[in-house]
């Protein structure tokens, strides 16, 4: 529970001094008659005046119940013997349990103070206790209601104090260190003039933006050779909420993400290195954490059991593209499974992935810089960003400029424009609202349309991507192949029914066998792309599993898998 929810009733229990009676009555609301608060404990008063300590500083000081209006329950806070506050809930049902020993053993676990054998007056006290303040309890971090004026961080702090709390499950990772400022100067200054690093924070900051806008989870995954930056990218987009340790790594399964994804609602995922994921997963992780939704299950009556829902920001990294990693897995990589995780190359820019290393002198120099930057001042910008879109209240003018963003954005996509590529264009349009709103809000420093441009730079980038795969003639992966349609011997093919090994692929009177890697040396592109290109144009075999085939042991006693190309059929289908 967070302290600061509900320790804003608590006495000041700082004072060696006993309290006069009335300032006990009244700095402790609502105390039962017949006790005195004091700055050593509560007092109870007999009827003879007299008073007897029964245990150390306590407070009944609030009544709470589910957002489901069920789970009543009491809010306590106490100090314990060394002075330090502490808050706990106990269910209703708990003081009649038992006779109370549950409640009576979590105090004593903590440090609290009770006489000898004043257990039962303990209980008795905190039984009686009726608060007037009441809360409501919601057990998930992110938005607390639909009024998003309260937002519960991942370490159980509330943003937005409206008699609302979270009993989810506490996410240690986040942190702060430094300052806001700190990071402002030393990390989101030097950001500035490099589109890849401005995506990375706008992305990092797009988590709390997703279900006020009602837009889709996921995000992109950033790609390229080894040492080019794509660790120091997510690091810097992890420093918006935590330090380093704020990202996770890929090797889960994805019943293993369900908990991190509730952990991290309405916030934001980094995932690192896509190389140690579990390849029979990944894409169903990516539809899971972009969708929200985890696995149904059934409860032992058959019925479908209640299940947490999330919206996050995710930001991923590897050496390949997540497009490529499911290829490589032979798994059928859907169109709706990419433009959940959209695949952004890293490298190739001026300084691998940095553009401007203002006046250092080489990369690797700007980005030690930038990783000390991140790990000196983090943890700040996450949670300022969510107490100004709280302040704000102009829900209704973010959705207008997210309209106007998305509009503008499926103007850049040109030809390339269709139902999938606009959905790439709108998780582009929320981090460049993110980013820009964050600059409003004077957490990042950077000027006014720099996010917006940074997020169009690379959208162009990956709209040029795909429109040179789109646009791939037919006719000149045919003339390619056309020397092994017509001579397969020719090509080093062995004929099927021969004993003679085959190290590029088999042939007979109607079909190609051809290994990836023999497809792709032919054609000079990837296997799995011109494979797509000849399934379109009616030459190519598919059988259930995908596009490639696990050949019999006719024809390989290996079994290896390959592509069915047809020898005959050289146009499109109709």
């Amino acid at each position: 529970m967070s302290k600061g929810q509900i320790m804003t009733s608590i006495p000041d229990f700082s004072s060696d001094d006993n309290l006069p009676v009335a300032a006990g009555l009244s700095d402790v609301p609502d105390l039962p008659s017949g006790y005195v608060s004091r700055s050593d404990g509560i007092w109870v008063v007999s009827d003879e005046d007299n008073k007897v300590r029964i245990c150390g500083p306590i407070a009944a000081v609030a009544l709470g119940h589910t957002d489901a209006g069920d789970g009543w329950c009491k809010c306590v806070v106490f100090q314990d013997r060394n002075r330090e506050l502490h808050d706990l809930i106990f269910p209703l049902s708990m003081f009649n349990d038992a006779d109370g020993k549950a409640v009576l053993k979590q105090l004593l676990d903590r440090g609290f103070w009770i006489a000898g054998k004043a257990g039962k007056a303990v209980l008795r006290l905190l039984d009686e206790w009726e608060p007037e303040q009441r809360i409501t309890l919601f057990n998930r971090h992110g938005w607390l209601g639909g009024d998003f004026r309260s937002y519960a961080m991942g370490n159980g702090s509330v943003l937005g104090a409206y008699g609302r709390t979270s009993t989810a499950h506490i996410d240690f990772a986040v942190g702060q260190s430094g300052t806001l400022v700190g990071w402002r100067e030393e990390v989101a200054r030097l950001c500035a003039g490099n589109p890849l690093a401005i995506l990375a924070v706008c992305q990092a900051l797009a988590g709390p933006l997703l279900r006020p806008l009602g837009a889709e989870g996921g995000g992109f995954h950033f790609h390229g050779a080894s040492s080019c930056g794509k660790t120091t990218l997510l690091k810097l987009a992890c420093s918006v909420w935590g330090d380093a340790d704020y990202r996770r790594g890929w090797h889960s399964t994805c019943n293993a993400f369900e908990p991190v994804a509730c952990m991290r609602n309405d916030s934001f995922l980094p995932l690192d290195e896509i190389g140690e994921a579990d390849a029979k997963s990944a894409g169903e992780t990516a539809y899971m954490l972009a969708n929200g939704l985890p696995k149904t299950r059934m409860t032992a009556e058959g019925k479908e059991k209640a299940q947490a829902r999330w919206k996050i920001a995710v930001l991923s990294n590897g050496e390949i593209p997540f497009a490529q990693f499911l290829g490589e897995a032979r798994k059928n990589s859907k169109k709706g499974m990419l433009v959940r995780l959209v695949d952004v190359r890293v490298d190739g820019r001026q300084h691998g992935a940095f553009d401007d290393l203002h006046g250092m002198p080489d990369g690797g120099t700007f980005v030690n810089v930038l990783q000390d930057g991140c790990n000196a001042c983090h943890g700040h910008a996450g949670p300022a960003f969510v107490r100004w879109l709280i302040e704000m209240s102009g829900w209704e003018r973010v959705k207008s400029t997210f309209t106007e963003l998305r509009r503008f954005y499926y103007g850049e996509l040109g030809s390339a424009r269709s139902a999938q590529t606009e959905r790439v264009a709108d998780r582009f349009a929320l981090a460049a609202l993110a980013g820009e709103l964050a600059t409003r809000a004077e957490l990042t420093g950077w000027n006014k349309g720099e996010s917006l441009n940074a997020c169009r730079e690379v959208l162009v980038a990956w709209r040029a991507v795909q429109q040179e795969t789109v646009t791939q003639p037919i006719d000149e992966i045919i003339k390619h192949l056309r020397p092994c349609i017509e001579d397969p011997k020719g090509c080093e093919l062995n004929e099927t029914g021969t004993t003679l090994s085959a190290p590029r692929g088999w042939y007979d009177d109607q079909f190609l066998y051809l290994r990836p890697e023999t497809l792709k040396s032919i054609c000079g592109d990837e296997a799995k792309r011109v494979a797509g290109r000849l399934h379109d144009a009616g030459m190519l075999e598919r059988c259930k599993e995908g596009l490639q085939y696990k050949l019999p042991r006719s024809i390989d006693p290996d079994r290896s898998r390959a592509y069915v190309i047809a020898r005959r059929a050289t146009s499109p289908r109709e």
